[in-house]
């Protein structure tokens, strides 16, 4: 039997290689919330029949938009929704870079009094691509392919908004915005996992009364006098810690009964750590004694 040219068998190759993205990319039935390895803060969703949703930004346009290239099928080239939670460079100036590069269906933003070059450029896209603005505040809600979405804070253009979002069951609360002081918002019931600024002190933040599974510790929120505490000292109960400097790309993702944390690394929380030198530094450490959340 001949042997097919080389041209050929390269081409069945790049097919086949295709072939398996496309099925490996496929909607498994389950919702996802990644949290995103970039400055700011930063977070796409997936939902059961594969629709993106992407919250905030980060404050690094080209960290969001390669992050986001891992995670979306190959051939897609829209974003069903995006939210903002706050309109500041933290939040939205990835989210202006992903604008440029996916088309965009609907958008949700909080009130804010002034653009700036940021928010200038965030408009002048959604208003080019027509896609329509809802703007967003405290007691606000939307479902997207039956997960929820409620905004539970949000009063003022200062205070950034908080997320809950449901699926079936399960339940997370992204509280990534809060300001110093504000007590973290509820829905009068636990949930599985709550993302919280890294330099304010969970333990007066009222997440206690949440009894979460799992804290995600963002870096969006910046403030003069940050709580400089260990990780094991932000524990609270037996929620599992992470940050995504430590370890990388964080994923929940539940099948609407049960929800799952899954992530690139692993660290140990014992580390003392003091500021973020020491928080890198200890990714370094040996994790063969470090366990990672997962209710599956």
């Amino acid at each position: 039997m001949p042997m097919l040219p080389r041209w050929m068998r390269l081409v069945g190759a790049m097919l086949a290689v295709l072939i398996g993205l496309a099925y490996w990319q496929q909607p498994d039935g389950r919702t996802h919330l990644f949290f995103l390895e970039t400055a700011g803060d930063a977070f796409l969703m997936v939902t059961p029949s594969g629709k993106h949703l992407l919250i905030d930004g980060g404050s690094d346009p080209a960290a969001l938009t390669t992050a986001v290239g891992r995670l979306m099928p190959f051939w897609k080239r829209e974003i069903d929704a995006v939210i903002l939670t706050k309109a500041d460079q933290a939040h939205a100036a990835g989210q202006v870079a992903a604008l440029a590069r996916y088309h965009v269906r609907q958008a949700f933003a909080p009130r804010y009094r002034k653009a700036d070059a940021v928010m200038q450029e965030w408009q002048r896209q959604m208003a080019q691509q027509g896609a329509p603005v809802r703007t967003i505040g405290d007691g606000a809600r939307f479902t997207i392919d039956r997960v929820q979405v409620r905004v539970l804070a949000g009063a003022s253009p200062e205070s950034g908004l908080a997320l809950w979002v449901g699926y079936g069951k399960t339940s997370v609360l992204l509280a990534h915005s809060s300001a110093a002081g504000a007590p973290v918002p509820s829905q009068g019931r636990g949930v599985e996992l709550i993302a919280y600024p890294w330099q304010l002190d969970p333990r007066e933040g009222g997440i206690a009364a949440l009894r979460p599974k799992a804290i995600v510790f963002t870096d969006g929120v910046r403030v003069d006098a940050p709580a400089l505490l260990p990780m094991d000292e932000r524990a609270i109960g037996k929620a599992a810690l992470y940050h995504e400097g430590l370890n990388g790309l964080i994923t929940w993702s539940s099948d609407g009964r049960r929800g799952a944390v899954a992530v690139e690394r692993h660290y140990c929380a014992s580390i003392s750590l003091s500021g973020w030198a020491a928080l890198l530094a200890s990714a370094q450490r040996d994790s063969a004694s470090c366990s990672s959340f997962d209710r599956s």
